[in-house]
This record gives structure tokens, sequence and C-alpha cells, in this order.
């Protein structure tokens, strides 16, 4: 890894992720332990990456969220020609560069201090936002589009972790209050 470790790992689909200081999320094998990528991120992320069927959900600073496929590879010298490439679209002497290898969706919309990933299952990604108010706010995300399901208000921040108990999430509030 590049840099010093500066998250929680989260492992998923044979890839291991790992937020650095610098603010780039590092995937690496976990059979061989060989470098996959080595993506930036462009907010300040909650230490606390969570993984699920190959998917990464990181979250952070502005209440921003952001979905990584942890199954890409980097090529040789790929991050260099995008760097020239990107340079030159600049200067109008070629088209824009596409989306960064493995990027699936990422949101921005979700107003709030700060977000972080709580749970997730084969349909959504489930997170919590921390208001400016000490409020807080569980969103529901569709994992394969960032599209917004549901979302539920709480007059207290929400703990940052999650349970499922049968079909239902379990979510725990700072004042002490269980919610289904």
């Amino acid at each position: 890894v590049k840099g010093n470790v500066n998250s929680h790992l989260a492992i998923s689909d044979g890839a291991l992720a790992v937020m650095s200081f610098e603010g780039d999320l590092n995937l690496m094998s976990l059979k061989h332990g060989n470098h996959r990528l080595t993506y930036p991120v462009w907010f300040g992320t909650y230490p606390k990456p969570l993984a699920h069927n190959g998917t990464l959900v990181l979250a952070g600073n502005n209440a921003s969220v952001i979905a990584i496929d942890m199954s890409v590879r980097e090529l040789p010298f790929e991050r260099i020609i995008k760097s020239i490439w990107a340079t030159l679209w600049m200067w109008d002497m070629a088209p824009r560069p596409g989306s960064p290898k493995g990027y699936l969706w990422h949101s921005t919309k979700l107003q709030g201090v700060r977000a972080y990933p709580v749970a997730a299952d084969d349909n959504s990604a489930y997170v919590g936002i921390r208001h400016a108010d000490a409020s807080g706010t569980i969103v529901a995300l569709d994992i394969n589009n960032g599209n917004t399901e549901w979302i539920k208000h709480f007059d207290s921040a929400l703990t940052t972790s999650a349970a499922f108990v049968d079909d239902f999430l379990l979510i725990s509030t700072r004042s002490g209050g269980l919610h289904l």
C-alpha cells in the first residue's frame, strides 16, 4: 500500500480494500497480495469502508458516498496514460476521459455533515448521515446505481453500526433508541 493505512480493512470478491492517509483507495489481491488498483477519492472518508458482493461503499465528509467495483485491475502504465489524456483534454486536444476504472456511482445530494456506511444487502447500501444539529438520517441507496430508495430521519445521530434481524435492519441512535 502506498502511504500509511488510514482505515479498517474491507474484504470481498477476493480483494482487500484499505484507505491511505493520502486519500487513495488501495485494492489488493487476497490470493497473491498483488496491487490491483489505486483510486484517488476526492473527499475525506469515514475510516470503515463497507464491502458486499464485490462492491465497496465509501462515505465521508459533506455526506458524500461512492461505490467502487472491487474486481477491477489497473494495467501497467494506465495511470500515466490517463494523466496525459486528462492534460490533453484540458487543452482541448482530446475527448473527455471516461469514468475512472472501478467507478460504479456516487452521491453528493444527501445533505449532511458526515456520512458513514452502516450495512449492505444484495439490493441496498445503507448509509447513516450526521447533521449539524446532532440529528441523524438513514438512507437506503440502490447498490447497483446509487438511487435513493428511502430515507428515515431521527432526532439523534445514528451509531456507526447496524445489524440485520431476519429481513429487517436494526439501527441504534446515540440517544439510546433502537429502530427496525
